[in-house]
């Protein structure tokens, strides 16, 4: 049994630029009964040093050093299955938290066996506020499991959908048959992962703390340009992970959620800064 209520596992490459920065927004957590698992996928710059300077001064690190690039889905298995706690959470390299992230958010997904989750801010490289539509957003899907799929399904990615990959989760419900569609890859894996857990729990977005997303060209790979592929390519992964009811209605939704992607854009654009 492990001591921490929470393991935290950080996948990183090469995120010199940005990791210390992560890990002094963790590092400083008002809630600090964690383990934080970092994970080094073979970096070529200074990664390693900024990981090993943290580690110095802070016993809750477990640094795993890579001899050789797992890819990115496999340093973010690498770091679960290292994972001791009850609950787990993946931190990317390039992000910060409010300093109450995890204080807020593990009780929640304590109580009520959810993946819990907070509001994103979007920022520019050096920290700025960047206008974004997920800026502040309620990211909740609760209630009956099909209706709170349908849900998640019809929200378009654009709006953010994507960023509570990043919750804080039971660790149990994290098995290999949930996180099948992360394995696979592929464009909108994080996505189709997150459809498929909420078939077993629901999905909480507590407002009050921040996750701080930070924008760049590395981090712009899964971003809305790409996404918007999803009327074409989209459909059927979801339609694989749905029994014969949901099909039918996410059949039914999807002309309906197409035709409306346009109109959200835009309003989400004159009204979210």
């Amino acid at each position: 049994m492990s001591q921490h209520s929470l393991s935290i596992g950080l996948p990183v490459f090469n995120g010199a630029a940005y990791i210390d920065a992560a890990l002094t927004s963790l590092r400083t957590q008002t809630r600090g009964d964690f383990e934080l698992i970092v994970s080094d996928n073979a970096s070529t710059d200074e990664t390693p040093r900024i990981i090993a300077e943290h580690a110095a001064r802070d016993p809750r690190l477990r640094v795993i050093r890579q001899s050789k690039n797992l890819g990115a889905i496999g340093n973010f298995i690498a770091v679960l299955n290292a994972a001791q706690a009850a609950h787990f959470m993946w931190a990317a390299a390039d992000d910060t938290w409010s300093p109450d992230w995890v204080e807020t958010l593990l009780p929640v997904a304590q109580s009520r066996r959810c993946m819990a989750f907070g509001r994103v801010q979007m920022t520019e490289v050096d920290g700025q506020p960047r206008a974004h539509a997920v800026n502040g957003r309620n990211l909740s899907f609760t209630g009956p499991a099909a209706l709170r799929r349908l849900r998640y399904f019809v929200q378009p990615a654009f709006m953010g959908k994507a960023n509570p990959f990043y919750s804080i989760f039971p660790r149990d419900l994290l098995t290999d048959d949930a996180l099948a569609p992360f394995r696979r890859g592929g464009r909108g894996a994080d996505m189709l992962t997150l459809y498929h857990l909420l078939r077993q729990t629901e999905l909480v977005s507590v407002k009050g703390p921040y996750i701080y997303k930070r924008h760049h060209q590395a981090s712009a790979a899964m971003t809305e340009t790409t996404r918007m592929r999803f009327r074409r390519t989209q459909l059927p992964d979801y339609l694989t992970l749905s029994s014969p009811i949901e099909q039918a209605a996410l059949i039914a939704a999807f002309p309906v959620a197409a035709t409306l992607i346009p109109l959200r854009r835009i309003a989400s654009r004159m009204t979210r800064r």
